[in-house]
């Protein structure tokens, strides 16, 4: 332990090979039925240049990884290697955000052990999927962000925290949750520069505007009223109705169900579908959230749903109570709100996936986050365990510290016998061998006494 502490990122930088490499030996290079989809749309960018494609285009920003890593060396595995090293990238950006932020090597430890540990972050790092790439960007933006709000505001520093970012928002339409969280951050940052009230007010109306104009044209693409209407809380279920775990993930829509006008623009009709339906909606929207938060479902084992939930839950708790500590400065905490809080809304509106891959782009955050509280807790306990066990060592020896009085106390009478009384001859020779060899010696008694 000792070593780890002293040699901190040397001891990740070893945990990190030897999870990686178990991973790699277990998975390899593993593809799925979006695989396909993302290679295709790199050919087609390297064909006829940067073009827009319906649904697709919300994830260009893969595909265009893609074309970089494979200009350079043409193998899926140079995929998989470049998105490992990015991976690693971004653990040293988990450990420098934590230090960032508690000035503790200690707790930013913790936040990186926490990283490695929940070890499906790292295993997407063999798919060839968006989702390592967002990860690692979220970690790598989160980091420069910190930096950024903590002083360091030239120009490049600027530029490369706002590209990282930005180009994060196209490599999934999650990274909306990050968008969504950097806006927050600025507002906040203009608001304060800013002291004409008209144009506070005209910033804020035109920044949500913007961004919701956005979110409507990424909302068009996706079938979320059709999911509404069959009740879905996994994406598709219904095409296993049949299996015993799918009752646990459909709810069965009321008669009167409202469905608005297709014409509308998106945005309004995920508005009314809450509205008119707002109780079936809020038991979509809780049930949702919840398969989403706890990485549980009935199709995975027992043990699986109880060691997530084991290993989440304190890492929930810890992260709002992170969110109510004043030492770490309120745009960063603003940030972090904002982006859990859209990361999500976003299943939650929606649909949550069948492997729960939407949660693990989330963690980095929520784990810097609450490294310190983790950490504090870790250390509280530590205390009283080691406390405890002195006690109980105290405990047992106390039946020895009795046995020694008694013992003492013994060779206290058998020593301290009056001077007046004289031991016949006979007597001391018999007892003589359980006299101390300071004891007086007894005399002989005269013949006749």
């Amino acid at each position: 332990m000792t070593l780890i502490n002293n040699y901190p990122l040397t001891s990740l930088s070893l945990l990190f090979v030897v999870i990686n490499a178990a991973l790699f030996a277990k998975l390899g290079v593993s593809i799925d039925s979006d695989t396909e989809r993302y290679l295709a749309y790199a050919s087609e960018i390297k064909e006829r240049g940067l073009f827009f494609k319906p649904h697709d285009f919300w994830y260009i920003g893969y595909p265009i990884f893609i074309l970089a890593v494979t200009s350079i060396w043409s193998s899926l595995g140079a995929i998989v290697l470049a998105q490992v090293l990015l991976s690693y990238v971004a653990l040293h950006a988990v450990y420098r955000s934590g230090l960032l932020l508690y000035h503790q090597k200690e707790i930013s430890l913790v936040g990186g052990l926490m990283f490695l540990g929940f070890f499906m972050i790292s295993f997407w790092n063999f798919w060839i999927y968006c989702e390592s790439l967002l990860i690692s960007l979220t970690c790598i933006g989160f980091y420069l962000l910190i930096r950024w709000w903590k002083g360091h505001r030239n120009g490049f520093s600027t530029l490369i925290t706002f590209l990282v970012i930005g180009y994060s928002f196209f490599v999934k339409p999650s990274g909306v949750a990050l968008l969504a969280g950097i806006i927050s951050v600025m507002l906040y940052y203009f608001w304060c520069k800013v002291q004409t009230t008209f144009y506070r007010v005209a910033m804020l109306v035109f920044t949500l505007s913007v961004f919701l104009i956005l979110l409507n044209q990424m909302l068009y693409t996706y079938g979320f009223v059709a999911a509404f209407k069959e009740g879905e809380i996994i994406y598709r279920i219904t095409n296993v109705a049949h299996k015993d775990y799918a009752r646990w993930l459909l709810i069965q829509p009321p008669p009167d169900l409202y469905i608005p006008n297709e014409d509308l623009p998106a945005i309004i009709k995920m508005g009314e579908l809450m509205s008119r339906n707002p109780i079936y909606a809020m038991r979509l929207t809780i049930t949702k959230a919840f398969f989403f938060l706890a990485y549980a479902r009935p199709y995975y084992s027992t043990l699986h749903n109880l060691t997530a939930l084991a290993f989440l839950i304190p890492v929930y708790i810890a992260f709002i109570k992170s969110l109510r500590n004043e030492k770490i400065t309120f745009p960063l905490r603003l940030f972090a709100a904002i982006y859990v809080t859209m990361s999500i809304l976003s299943p939650a509106l929606l649909t949550v996936n069948w492997n729960s891959r939407f949660l693990v782009v989330m963690l980095p955050v929520v784990l810097v986050m609450s490294a310190g509280p983790i950490y504090n807790w870790i250390t509280k306990y530590r205390r009283m365990i080691i406390s405890l066990t002195t006690k109980l060592q105290l405990v047992q020896k106390i039946p020895r510290l009795l046995d020694s009085i008694r013992t003492g106390r013994n060779r206290e009478k058998r020593t301290n016998l009056p001077s007046q009384h004289v031991v016949p001859y006979r007597e001391v020779l018999q007892t003589d061998r359980h006299f101390s060899e300071r004891q007086p010696r007894v005399l002989k008694p005269k013949t006749g006494y």
